[in-house]
Formats: structure tokens, C-alpha cells, sequence
């Protein structure tokens, strides 16, 4: 998850366009996939929205196809438009790339329409030319990230010292609490933080919603307005 946030973020920096899409209907799937996902698409309404959001396509030569024995995938059929293009003597089943099926061990439809409508407004607000934003402004000793994001969020936050060292070395790319303390170490000339202390502040940068973590890594939202301080 934090590579492709990366890959997001990034490319807003750089004014990148990114053409992605968000998938669902997996077999194994479950609400709480999906309520994790929620939360983190709230968090990155400042980056480049998805295309779409919708269940995913069956197509030839897809494992889902070729391998369907596999899956719990039946009621596989040449997409219904197919009816319309094609006269009746053609068998369909042999010349139609896009299948219609039933996938079963998914979550209901309805689980997706809070995502949906979030989607909608994200992708209303980026074609409005008025995108959330989510920025950080480095001084000699202090950063300041000014948020833009959603409806009601308006908040500026100030950090100094190494809290905000820790900040903007996590903002190229994901870092874990052990490589925070040693580049402290480093940028500092002391050993004076501990994994704990470094943990707690990374911890509290995720719960005001300017990080995101997975499997021990950290990585700031925020977008350098000057870098290369």
C-alpha cells in the first residue's frame, strides 16, 4: 500500500498524471479490507484520484478465466453487449474478450458505496481545479504542514527540532523506526532517542492523519513546498 502512495505522491510532486483505478470483488475479501482502505483513501484526497471504482473486469486470458477451476467463479457468460454487435450465429463464448460472472466469498455491493461516494466528490474536486491540498514549509529549525483536505479539514501544525527531522525523512520514501533513530543519530551527533520515542511521535504523525503506516514502515503525505533544506 505504501509503494503505490508513494507513486501517488510523487507524481503530484512532479505533475505526473497517473491513470489507476481501484478494483474489488476478490474472492477472500472481507469488510475490514475495505474499511482499512476507506480510511487510508481519506488521507490521500491531496494526490491524483482513480479513474474508477468498480468490480473487477473478467477477461480472456485472465487467471480468473483460464484457471477458473481455482476460484469460486461460475455463471460465466460473453458480456451482454456482445448480443448487440455480434449476429446469433456467432458463438460468442469463442470471439468475446469480456466475460459477465458471479464471484462468490465476496463482501455485499453495498459495502462499496461509502467508498463510492467518496471517490465521486475526490474526483469532483480534481476536475473542478480546486484539488485538496497537503503541504509541508521547512525552516532552518522548524516545519510547517498546512492541510487542505476533504470538507472541514483546515488545520496548520508546527513542529520543530526532531520531530520535524523525523517528518521530512520519511517523506521521500518509507522508513521504519529503527532507520529514524539512526539517521537522529547521525543528523544529531548524539544517541539521545530511543526506538520507543521515535515510535510514539511516528505513531502520533498517523493518528493526525499526516502519515500512513504498514508493516512497520512510515511515510509522510505532506508535499515539500522547498526541499533540499
Amino acid at each position: 500500500m505504501l509503494q503505490n502512495v508513494r507513486l501517488l505522491k510523487w507524481c503530484r510532486y512532479y505533475n505526473v498524471s497517473v491513470g489507476w483505478n481501484l478494483i474489488w470483488g476478490f474472492p477472500g475479501e472481507t469488510v475490514e479490507d475495505y474499511l482499512q482502505e476507506r480510511e487510508v483513501l481519506k488521507l490521500i484526497t491531496h494526490l491524483q484520484p482513480p479513474r474508477g471504482y468498480s468490480r473487477i473486469w473478467l477477461e480472456r486470458f485472465a487467471p480468473y478465466f483460464t484457471d477458473r477451476d481455482l476460484f469460486p467463479i461460475h455463471d460465466i457468460q460473453p458480456e451482454a453487449s456482445y448480443r448487440y454487435v455480434y449476429p446469433p450465429q456467432v458463438a460468442l463464448d469463442r470471439v468475446a474478450y469480456f466475460f459477465d460472472y458471479r464471484m462468490d466469498q465476496t463482501v455485499p455491493d453495498d459495502m462499496h458505496e461509502e467508498t463510492r461516494d467518496l471517490v465521486e466528490e475526490w474526483q469532483r474536486r480534481w476536475n473542478a481545479n480546486s484539488p485538496d491540498t497537503l503541504v509541508y514549509r521547512r525552516t532552518h529549525d522548524a516545519l510547517f504542514i498546512d492541510e487542505n483536505r476533504g470538507s472541514g479539514r483546515r488545520f496548520s501544525y508546527a513542529f520543530d527540532g526532531p520531530t520535524a527531522l523525523m517528518y521530512e525523512y520519511c517523506s521521500e520514501t518509507m522508513q521504519t523506526s529503527r532507520a529514524v533513530v539512526e539517521f537522529l543519530e547521525t543528523a544529531l551527533g548524539w544517541p539521545r532517542f530511543t526506538r520507543d520515542d521515535v515510535q510514539r511521535a511516528l505513531e502520533e504523525f498517523c493518528r493526525l492523519g499526516l502519515m500512513l503506516t504498514e508493516d512497520g514502515k512510515y511515510l509522510s503525505l505532506a508535499l515539500p513546498v522547498n526541499p533540499n533544506w
